[in-house]
């Protein structure tokens, strides 16, 4: 009669044997360290109050054991009360049966194998080193089993395999935090509290209203901001606005230390200032060229429209001079204008430049112009580009500025405000983003309208209308972490550059 594998049968063989390779086969292991691994269970062993907390805090998993009988053990110390070799023993014999008759013989051997249990961390990261280079083989295979099958384009794996990598050497642990330590972090922020003005938390966009509604971009964690809009109505332009401001003059702070102690100027550290932090801009709609002779007439304050029809002026040529100066002096911004790309290539670049060049805001334009896989419609392929979004901004711990375009739909009542299920084929974005913001024609009442009109009559009496800048509002539809709102904004087309309406009227700004 034909023997049949029965399930205690099954575990003891995988016990015994799986773990047990042939002598003609040890050459061929991949890296382990049988020592390491018997030497953190013999550590938990000895002193199970504490090596067991400082193990699960190191990130011990189960995977980082190569043999697999110490895999068992290891889950089931993790599970065991009043852990010490009866009581593990005791709970393996009855959830994972051995061939030879028992546990305990295995588990009394593992204390004997360690001097002391104050080597814990040295085994661990042996474990680690280990698993870690384990899982680099197993990448190189599935990366030569992709090629040699062909079913992906090159371009594509590489994308995969960086990405894959960029997992494997995130070291970052995730921890409590007391809510004593917590209030105290947050009590030391408070600080920092001016009266009348917007308490920054995040990034400054340079417009004054918009600041005092969001507190910044990224700010409270909130690492996804979604600017949306019509085709025309200066989406592209507001978000280099904000990356120049954010480049080149958004002012931080850093603690001023000797031999790694803070320096304390009173009862605070002391602190030195700096401008600028590095920004990157996803563009997929137009070419780096194109983007930075924006930038420069924007920074400049000079007529594009007037450069191009070849009737310039010299205070524009010295302008333009100036503003290439500061942003060549800085280099704070990166353009990647690779068309059609994937949400797994900007998840490999975006991480990329933030180890390599430090990161400190990426900007999107725009969201649906990303190719998806084919596999799904487009709401849905745009909802998992969303959340792949929010992941990639928490990874990075980066926000990201998104842009996306309206639907037509917000055209037919052109005398509404935006909605949010105005977002074109964004249902995933609406419930995702932490702000989005909508730029708008406004439908100005008799009053706002006569007050618009008789103030451009007295800038611009005379004077150079194609300056004249016209009226464009900036509605938060979402704003998870405050207040909705209107932001009362001008949009100077010649130059493409954004001006708070409110500073306009009480500083009599001229453009």
């Amino acid at each position: 009669m034909e023997k049949t594998l029965t399930q205690k049968s099954r575990s003891n063989w995988r016990s015994n044997n799986l773990a047990r390779p042939r002598n003609d086969d040890l050459a061929h292991l991949p890296p382990n360290s049988p020592e390491a691994e018997r030497g953190v269970l013999g550590c938990v062993l000895l002193s199970p109050t504490d090596c067991l907390d400082q193990a699960i805090e190191y990130g011990l998993s189960p995977d980082w054991f190569y043999d697999l009988r110490h895999r068992v053990v290891w889950t089931a110390m993790t599970l065991t009360p009043g852990l010490d070799t009866v009581t593990l023993s005791s709970y393996l014999n009855q959830h994972e049966p051995a061939a030879d008759g028992g546990w305990l013989v295995f588990v009394s051997k593992l204390p004997n194998d360690v001097p002391s249990s104050a080597n814990l961390v040295y085994y661990l990261d042996i474990l680690k080193e280990k698993w870690l280079s384990r899982k680099l083989l197993l990448l190189a295979g599935e990366t030569e089993e992709k090629i040699r099958n062909g079913s992906q384009p090159p371009q594509e794996v590489a994308l995969w395999s960086q990405g894959e990598l960029a997992r494997l050497s995130d070291d970052r642990t995730q921890s409590e935090i007391n809510i004593k330590e917590a209030a105290r972090t947050e009590l030391n922020k408070m600080d920092e509290y001016h009266r009348g003005g917007a308490q920054m938390t995040g990034l400054s966009t340079g417009l004054s209203y918009v600041d005092k509604l969001l507190c910044g971009i990224g700010g409270e964690n909130g690492f996804y901001f979604v600017l949306s809009g019509r085709p025309g109505m200066g989406k592209t332009s507001l978000a280099l606005q904000i990356a120049l401001h954010v480049a080149l003059d958004y002012v931080w702070f850093e603690p001023v230390t000797e031999n790694g102690q803070p320096v304390m100027e009173g009862d605070k550290p002391k602190t030195t200032s700096h401008k600028g932090i590095p920004v990157a801009i996803f563009s997929l709609e137009m070419v780096t060229g194109a983007l930075v002779k924006r930038m420069l007439f924007q920074r400049a304050q000079a007529d594009l429209q007037r450069w191009r029809t070849g009737f310039a002026e010299s205070q524009d040529v010295a302008a333009l001079i100036a503003a290439n100066h500061e942003l060549a002096r800085l280099g704070n911004i990166w353009i990647d204008d690779t068309p059609r790309q994937s949400i797994d290539a900007i998840r490999a670049r975006a991480r990329r430049l933030k180890r390599q060049h430090g990161i400190k805001l990426f900007i999107l334009d725009y969201v649906q112009l990303l190719r998806g896989d084919g596999r799904q419609d487009r709401v849905q392929e745009l909802s998992k580009i969303s959340a792949e979004i929010v992941a990639l901004g928490k990874e990075l711990l980066t926000p990201w500025l998104v842009l996306a375009q309206m639907n037509r739909d917000f055209e037919k009542e052109p005398t509404r405000r935006p909605r949010l299920s105005d977002l074109k084929d964004c249902g995933g974005i609406e419930q995702d983003a932490d702000q989005v913001g909508f730029l708008y024609p406004p439908k100005l009442r008799d009053k706002e309208s006569e007050q618009y009109e008789a103030l451009m009559e007295k800038k611009f009496a005379g004077g150079d209308w194609s300056k004249r800048p016209k009226r464009v509002d900036l509605l938060f539809a979402k704003n998870r972490y405050g207040p909705d709102g209107n932001c009362q904004l001008l949009f100077q087309k010649s130059c493409t550059r954004f001006l708070d309406w409110n500073d306009y009227l009480s500083e009599g700004k001229t453009v």
